[in-house]
């Protein structure tokens, strides 16, 4: 099948997985890591300045998007939505859009899986919007977090 038709479901394995993204999106063509990439801790460094305000609390639905697990406002995503959560980057405000959910982890780190990874997706509202992707680990093992649980087994139903 011709993998640039609309009809191509992404994924992350075999004939759907990263080694055929490019035949689907030209952006994919010119990237040289792809999905899953195994992160070295020695590698990270940290000069940006990076700050996280949570100022209310909102309603929010968790779907299946058929990738992943997504967490939204009822409605849909937007800057204009206000879910009162920002994130700046070097003095720049990015406004939240979703969050959503990876188990296991889409990424790996020092060759290991962990059982859950979160996206939260950020966008600035601008007219020449950029996008940030805060990526946070979740090892839930015997002291995970507890407010993590209703996640979790919405996903493992």
């Amino acid at each position: 099948p011709d993998k640039r038709d609309d009809k191509f479901k992404w994924g992350y394995l075999g004939s759907n997985g990263p080694a055929y993204w490019h035949l689907v999106n030209e952006t994919c063509k010119a990237v040289h890591q792809q999905s899953p990439i195994d992160l070295k801790l020695e590698d990270f460094t940290n000069l940006t300045k990076i700050e996280l305000d949570i100022t209310k609390e909102a309603e929010l639905i968790l779907l299946n998007n058929g990738h992943t697990y997504q967490v939204q406002r009822p409605g849909g995503t937007s800057p204009e939505m206000n879910y009162g959560v920002t994130l700046k980057v070097d003095d720049e405000t990015y406004y939240l859009l979703q969050f959503h959910f990876h188990m296991p982890s889409e990424h790996h780190i020092e060759g290991r899986d962990l059982l859950l990874e979160g996206h939260w997706v950020f966008k600035t509202s601008d007219a020449n919007a950029k996008v940030a992707v805060l990526g946070v680990f979740f090892d839930l093992g015997e002291n995970g977090d507890p407010s993590l649980k209703p996640i979790v087994d919405r996903i493992n139903y």
